[in-house]
C-alpha cells in the first residue's frame, strides 16, 4: 500500500510540475504521467475481476481458502503445517499410480497437475460435489452445490466458517473451469491440502450411522435379522416394560451380552414428525441428511420373554477372515445334532 501511494504521488507531482511550467500545455506527456500515477490502483482492480479466461489465481488466495477450511474443519489428530518442497510434483510423482486408500485416494490429482495444472481445482470441486451428493439421502440430486453446503451447515454438521471456506473452494474451481490460470505454487498447495479436507468432509458426513453391534475385541462380526408375529408385537413388549407407546414410535432394538438379559429399544418421539405420523419419518430424515434424534430405553428381559414377541431370529457371524473373503461356497452341510 505504501509503495502504491508513493509511486502515485511521484507521478502526480511530475504531472503537476509539467502542467504549471510556463509555456507547457496539457499534452500527451501530462496524460501519460497521470495514467502512470493511476497504474498501481488500476492493476489492483483488474486483478480482482473474475472475467472468464482472464487473470490468474495466485498462491495466497488458494492458501487462504484452504487454511480457512482446515481451521474450521479440524482433524482428529492435529498435524503440523507442512512445508512445500521445492519440486512438489517431482517428490510426489511416485504415488501417482498407487491404488491405496486414505489421503492417497486422490493421487490421480497429480496426473491432472502434470497434464493440465489449472484443472486440479476443477477436479477438487468435482470431488467435493460427489461427497455432498452422496450425503443427500433420498433427496433430489439436482442441486446448487453452494446451497447444498449451506444446508449441511444449517443442519449442524458443519460450522458456518467451514461452509464458507468450502463455498470459496467451489468458486475457485468454477473460475479455473472458465479458463483462469493457476500459479504453480498455488497448485502445489492445493495438491497438498485437498486430500485431507476431502477425507475429513467425507468422514464428517458419513459418521452419522445407525448403531452397529460391537464387543470388546470383535473376534466375530456379522449381521442379524428378526421377524415379529404381527409387526406390532415389539410395541407390546415395550409397553410391558413401561415405555409410553402413545408418545414414541419404535424403530429398533438391541440385545446385549451372551446371557441375553439386557435389551435396548430405539424410539422416535411422535411430536417430532409432521402430524405425528410415522409415515413422515422418511421426510424428516431426508431433510436432515439421514439423521433423526432418538431416545434409547434400557430394560432387562429374558429369551423366554423375547420369543413371545419375536417369531424368528437369525444371527450370522464370521471371524477375522471376513476382511479378505467376499463370498463362501457351501459344498456340504453336516447335521451334528
Amino acid at each position: 500500500m505504501i509503495a502504491k501511494i508513493t509511486l502515485s504521488t511521484v507521478f502526480i507531482l511530475l504531472a503537476v510540475a509539467h502542467l504549471f511550467i510556463p509555456n507547457i500545455r496539457f499534452d500527451s506527456i501530462s496524460i501519460i504521467l497521470i495514467l502512470l500515477a493511476l497504474t498501481p490502483w488500476i492493476y489492483s482492480v483488474l486483478e480482482s475481476l473474475e472475467i472468464p479466461g482472464v487473470g490468474t489465481l495466485k498462491f495466497k488466495e488458494i492458501q487462504k481458502t484452504f487454511q480457512k477450511i482446515n481451521k474450521a474443519l479440524p482433524q482428529k489428530e492435529e498435524k503440523k503445517e507442512q512445508e512445500i518442497p521445492g519440486d512438489f510434483l517431482q517428490a510426489h510423482r511416485r504415488i501417482v499410480d498407487e491404488e491405496v486408500s486414505g489421503e492417497n485416494e486422490y493421487s490421480y490429482l497429480h496426473k491432472i497437475a502434470e497434464a493440465e495444472p489449472s484443472q486440479v481445482l476443477v477436479a477438487i470441486r468435482v470431488e467435493l460435489e460427489k461427497i455432498v451428493r452422496d450425503s443427500m439421502i433420498g433427496q433430489d440430486k439436482r442441486f446448487v452445490l453452494s446451497k447444498a453446503i449451506r444446508r449441511i451447515a444449517n443442519a449442524g454438521i458443519l460450522s458456518d466458517d467451514a461452509a464458507s471456506g468450502l463455498i470459496e473452494l467451489v468458486q475457485l474451481g468454477n473460475r479455473a473451469a472458465h479458463g483462469m490460470k493457476v500459479t504453480k505454487d498455488a497448485i502445489e498447495w492445493a495438491l497438498l491440502s485437498a486430500p485431507t479436507i476431502l477425507n475429513t468432509l467425507k468422514n464428517r458426513l458419513e459418521k452419522k450411522k445407525l448403531p452397529q453391534a460391537s464387543v470388546q475385541y470383535g473376534d466375530y462380526k456379522g449381521t442379524a435379522a428378526a421377524d415379529s408375529f404381527s409387526g406390532t408385537n415389539v410395541y407390546e413388549w415395550a409397553q410391558s416394560k413401561g415405555l409410553d407407546i402413545d408418545k414414541y414410535y419404535i424403530i429398533g432394538f438391541e440385545i446385549h451380552g451372551a446371557e441375553m438379559k439386557s435389551y435396548s429399544m430405539y424410539a422416535v418421539k411422535k411430536d417430532l414428525l409432521l402430524d405425528g405420523k410415522i409415515d413422515n419419518l422418511k421426510t424428516y430424515a431426508e431433510h436432515n441428511f439421514g439423521e433423526v434424534p432418538v431416545t434409547r430405553f434400557h430394560f432387562t428381559s429374558s429369551v423366554d420373554e423375547m420369543v413371545r414377541f419375536i417369531k424368528r431370529f437369525n444371527v450370522v457371524l464370521f471371524s477375522h477372515a471376513r476382511a479378505y473373503l467376499k463370498a463362501i461356497n457351501i459344498v456340504e452341510t453336516v447335521d451334528l445334532t
